[in-house]
Parts: structure tokens; sequence; C-alpha cells
């Protein structure tokens, strides 16, 4: 596997085509929870809300393409997170999912720890949670490679967690 350089950057609405795709891969749809295919219209009106909510922080992946001379960053990926605050503090639910030829190269550990070290993720951030279908072994081994523990199984769907990680210096252990 070679290493790619790779960054993020604030989702824009000129990525909605992008995150279209990537979400209605059938890979996608297969780790997802819900499996049918999604609609333009629907996902434009979904995407647009999602990044005008302060709930929520949508954050492209992009790698490096082209040759020496020029050197373009195209997306690859995208992660989300959803905001909720509680009587523990604030939670964030985290999602993510890489365009099929950029699967399988090791990029999604690492845009998860680089999201959860974003700025753009409030600091009064105490927990970050991510969902995960059992059958969706790639996701399981990607958040365990950055330290989400197993907090539940339930019938379909693993719950994974972080408290603490070395990546998240302001994420206090509970």
């Amino acid at each position: 596997m070679s290493e790619v350089f790779m960054t993020l950057r604030p989702a824009a609405i000129d990525d909605a085509a992008f995150v279209y795709r990537v979400a209605n891969d059938p890979g996608t749809r297969q780790a997802s929870f819900r499996g049918e295919p999604i609609l333009w219209g629907g996902h434009l009106d979904w995407y647009a809300h999602r990044l005008a909510d302060p709930r929520y922080v949508f954050l492209i992946v992009c790698v490096d393409s082209g040759s020496a001379n020029y050197v373009r960053r195209k997306p690859a990926g995208y992660v989300r997170f959803a905001l909720r605050d509680d009587e523990a503090g604030a939670e964030a639910e985290i999602t993510i999912a890489l365009a099929p030829e950029h699967r399988g190269r090791g990029l999604a550990a690492r845009a998860i720890m680089w999201a959860m070290a974003s700025e753009r993720l409030p600091h009064s951030v105490r927990r970050v949670v991510a969902v995960i279908k059992p059958s969706n072994e790639a996701s399981l081994r990607a958040f365990a490679r950055v330290g989400f523990e197993t907090e539940s199984m339930e019938p379909g769907r693993v719950v994974m967690t972080l408290r603490s990680n070395p990546y998240l210096a302001y994420i206090p252990p509970t």
C-alpha cells in the first residue's frame, strides 16, 4: 500500500454531486442502515440542510492526484458529525464514506483521525460514537485502528465509542 497525501476541507454545495455518487454507491448502500437508492432531489434537500445546520460538521476527504508538475486535490470521500448535547456533555456521531476507488488504502482510519482533530469539531465534544452494521468489517477495523472500542452489540448494529485518544487532546477520559 503506497502512502497517499490526504487533506480535509469543509463540504460545500458544489460537492453535492460527489457526495451523492459516494452515498449511492452499491458498497455504501450495503453498509448503510437504509439500503435503498437515494433520489437526487431528496439528496439535494438533505445535503443543503446538513450544510446549513450548525449541529452538523461535514468534511470532504481529498487526495492528491496528477503529476509532479500539477497536483490537484481530488475528493475521495466524506466524514460527517451529527452533534448532540445532553446532561453528560456534547456527543458527536461520526459517519464516513469513501468513493469505491479509494477504499482499501488505509484512508478511512486517517480520515477519521484527522476529522476528529479538526478545529471544526467543537471542543465541547466529550464522546464520539460510530454506529456500524456488523457486516461492515472495513469500518469496524478503521474505527478500532484509531482507538474506538465496542460499547454495545445489538441485532444489526455495533456501537463503538471513543472517550479518549492521543489525537484528541480535548476529549478528556471519563
